[in-house]
């Protein structure tokens, strides 16, 4: 061994951390990081957003537990109350906003969470006029007029720009921003990390009689009382399902095109979604106290067993005869976390508890979540079976295990649920990342949730959630 490396090993847990749970930065958003951390700089645990004339604060930095032992953490606990305490920020003043856009862009500004009317009608002295199309020469003396008169003009990505705004588009095979940080107060909460384009890729580059910022993706000039400004921030160039490698790149720029709009006034509708959250209070949450039995387990020899299908004392507690002696467990768990005879064990378990459903859901479908269970299941109401996964079920190792329970099973308030789960290799048990998981819910009010979760949100759709192939950051340790 060299004697310049370290000799001790790993130590894992959180002492000493600065945070713990980093957010990634919002991608169609006004959400502005005052600290950035992680991959690519892509999170933070210290952002703002603005809310009317004032701001709101999230703060996931570890200081709650080390404000008293730590001077550094004492001292930022001050800083933070005191900054909001006596300092507003330094956003900009929300405007109303107007459109003239194409079809596309109309698509375009729904998903980024820019809702404005259409047309240049009853236009506001301060409105934001938002340009993604070829303009009519009325338009064109319109907001001109507009913008002499203290109002503001937006021409989006792509959109024709009139001559006599003095600004004009050049192709390059690439856009290399540098190092240098953004410094226009519109490019306010920008970094380079935000501004990169991680792949060679043909772009755009703006260029003008006025101020131009980032590497040419943006440009503004004063017109009388107000300001012209021209976004190149494009997300939707990128061909990302052929070259998925771009995803990341498409997401800084939707960062960065969102907060542009949010620092011309246009605040996403994303956002409001802070004061609104999703209500979970109809879920009945099934994590908690189960009873295990310890069926037909066998001490791993890391060698994937076969599935020999229920044994006799499974058969005999899911008929709900046994007089087997259970073990009380928490769940979500790893089985292998009780101890004892679960230790490094691979074979047959199973869980059961009482589960009431209240006397209004009577009568209606339920959706039981059991989250990712490892490896196969059988599920049984009151002995009978309602569903199973098995090796024949894709990407089972993945598999959140939902099943629904129909109205005309729930013939009592009190309903036993057992769940069969054989273990062929490596880890066994409810395997939910966490305990939101672990649920029962009538189905028609999970629809109505899942509903509200489809609509567009501040983040891209595109995220894949697969620790193998997929985005999650700390595939990129090594890094």
């Amino acid at each position: 061994r060299s004697p310049s490396v370290a000799q001790g090993g790993w130590r894992w847990g959180g002492r000493g951390g600065v945070t713990s749970l980093a957010v990634e930065k919002p991608h169609f958003s006004a959400w502005r990081p005052i600290l950035q951390t992680g991959f690519d700089l892509a999170y933070s645990p210290l952002l703002e957003l603005p809310v009317g004339k004032g701001r709101l604060l999230l703060c996931t930095l570890d200081l709650h537990d080390h404000a008293r032992q730590d001077p550094a953490a004492e001292r930022l606990v001050h800083a933070v109350v005191a900054t909001l305490a006596s300092s507003p920020g330094t956003f900009a003043a929300e405007r109303p906003a107007r459109t003239l856009v194409d079809a596309v862009w109309q698509q375009r500004l729904v998903q980024a969470g820019i809702e404005a009317e259409a047309g240049l009608s009853q236009l506001a002295d301060d409105s934001v006029v938002v340009i993604g199309r070829e303009l009519e020469p009325t338009e064109q003396a319109s907001i001109t007029a507009h913008v002499m008169a203290g109002g503001r003009a937006l021409v989006l990505p792509d959109a024709p720009i009139p001559a006599d705004w003095g600004f004009e588009r050049n192709p390059v095979e690439h856009i290399e921003v540098g190092l240098a940080p953004p410094h226009l107060p519109a490019l306010r909460g920008l970094d380079i990390a935000d501004l990169r384009i991680r792949a060679t890729h043909p772009g755009v580059v703006i260029a003008g009689n006025g101020a131009v910022d980032a590497a040419g993706q943006y440009a503004e000039r004063a017109l009388g009382a107000g300001k012209i400004a021209v976004i190149g921030f494009d997300p939707w160039q990128f061909d990302t399902e052929a070259h998925p490698y771009l995803r990341f790149t498409a997401w800084r720029q939707a960062r960065a095109f969102a907060q542009v709009c949010a620092n011309h006034g246009i605040r996403p509708v994303h956002d409001q979604r802070v004061f609104t959250p999703l209500s979970a209070k109809a879920h009945q949450s099934l994590a908690g106290e189960w009873r295990a039995y310890a069926t037909a387990l066998q001490q791993s020899t890391r060698q994937e067993i076969a599935d020999p299908g229920l044994s006799a004392a499974a058969q005999t507690l899911i008929a709900g005869s046994s007089k087997l002696e259970s073990e009380n467990v928490t769940l979500p768990a790893e089985w292998e976390s009780f101890g004892g005879a679960w230790s490094n064990a691979d074979g047959e378990a199973v869980f059961e508890r009482t589960v009431t459903i209240p006397s209004d859901w009577r009568g209606q479908d339920l959706l039981l979540s059991l989250g990712v269970l490892d490896d196969f299941d059988r599920v049984y109401i009151d002995g009978v079976e309602l569903g199973h996964t098995d090796s024949s079920t894709p990407r089972w190792w993945t598999l959140l295990r939902q099943y629904v329970i129909p109205a005309d099973r729930i013939r009592q308030q009190d309903v036993r649920l057992t769940v069969r789960i054989f273990d062929h290799a490596g880890g066994g048990g409810f395997m939910a990342r966490d305990a939101a998981d672990m649920f029962v819910v009538p189905v028609v009010l999970d629809r109505e949730r899942r509903a509200a979760l489809a609509q567009p949100g501040p983040y891209h759709p595109d995220y894949i959630d697969d620790f193998a192939t997929g985005d999650y950051p700390y595939r990129y340790y090594n890094w």
